[in-house]
């Protein structure tokens, strides 16, 4: 029962109790049953055990009401006040995390010359040192051309640096045929890992820890909540959508073969769809690769713009 038919109930009940009295006195005064003139005392006493029986019990009951009202009124409000208390925990520690993660990639650093794929053009290039952004579209690009390896790719070990790579024993490669894309992308994606190590693994772990955080509350108020979980659900694919778009394309991209080769990253990956703003052209192979995460999973440039 809402608490507007509480309020109609009590009001009934009131009406109701003075309707009886009303009537009760009119009954008894009409038999005589109450003359001003020659007070009764026993039957003023009956009278009044009536009253107290009948009318009082309905007075007592709308002052149950009242009461349970009450009540009800200030456990929602504390049950207010806690839901806003627990939100707010949770968004300052959430976005703290978000802080924490752009402070990271801001202070990504990289040398070129330390990149993986070598052009047997440009073998002595002029080394420089990137960050951020940057880091991130050099990155995509290493990768691109390690998966594909068109002539004239040169890909030595990772400790060769540029000036010595002519001179340089390569380490033999055993490729994966391209019509396995899986197991290339996760054969190649280790060899880049390896080579991005101290950029890539705390920028991930970082990720990967503000995510299970988002998935860890988002379980808890499912359970105070059992009965509000597709909003709950709702609720916090919205903030797992707030950290996407804090991500560029060159990012979204290498999340998408990085998740392809952690099996918990992808999990969460799928459950926040956060693959949504990645256009499937701008993967390596859009063919091969575009529903490695499901079928219609990656959309088009044109219909992330629209």
């Amino acid at each position: 029962m809402d608490d507007l038919n509480i309020f109609r109930l009590i009001k009934f009940i009131i009406c109701l109790g003075l309707l009886g009295l009303v009537v009760t006195v009119g009954i008894y005064y009409y038999y005589d049953h109450i003359n001003l003139n020659d007070i009764n005392n026993e039957t003023i006493g009956a009278f009044g055990d009536f009253i107290g029986g009948v009318i009082g019990t309905m007075f007592a009951l709308t002052a149950t009401l009242l009461i349970w009202l009450t009540y009800k009124t200030q456990k929602a409000e504390l049950e207010q006040t806690s839901d806003t208390l627990r939100k707010q925990r949770f968004e300052n520690t959430f976005f703290n995390l978000l802080h924490v993660q752009q402070e990271i990639r801001k202070n990504i650093s990289f040398e070129t010359s330390n990149r993986i794929t070598w052009y047997q053009n440009d073998l002595n290039p002029i080394d420089s040192i990137i960050n951020g952004d940057m880091f991130f579209e050099f990155a995509m690009n290493d990768f691109s051309r390690l998966y594909i390896k068109r002539p004239g790719l040169i890909i030595p070990a990772i400790q060769v640096r540029p000036q010595s790579i002519i001179q340089a024993n390569l380490v033999p490669e055993i490729e994966v045929p391209m019509n396995q894309p899986l197991e290339r992308i996760k054969q190649k994606y280790k060899q880049f890992f390896d080579n991005y190590h101290y950029q890539l693994s705390h920028y991930f772990r970082h990720l990967y820890n503000i995510l299970k955080f988002i998935e860890s509350t988002e379980k808890d108020e499912m359970e105070l909540f059992p009965n509000s979980i597709e909003a709950t659900k709702i609720k916090f694919l919205f903030y797992a959508g707030i950290i996407q778009a804090q991500m560029n394309s060159a990012e979204l991209f290498i999340m998408f073969y990085n998740g392809l080769c952690f099996d918990n990253m992808e999990n969460l990956i799928r459950k926040y769809n956060l693959l949504e703003n990645l256009a499937k052209e701008d993967l390596t192979d859009t063919n091969e690769h575009q529903n490695l995460y499901g079928e219609g999973i990656l959309k088009s440039r044109m219909d992330i713009v629209n």
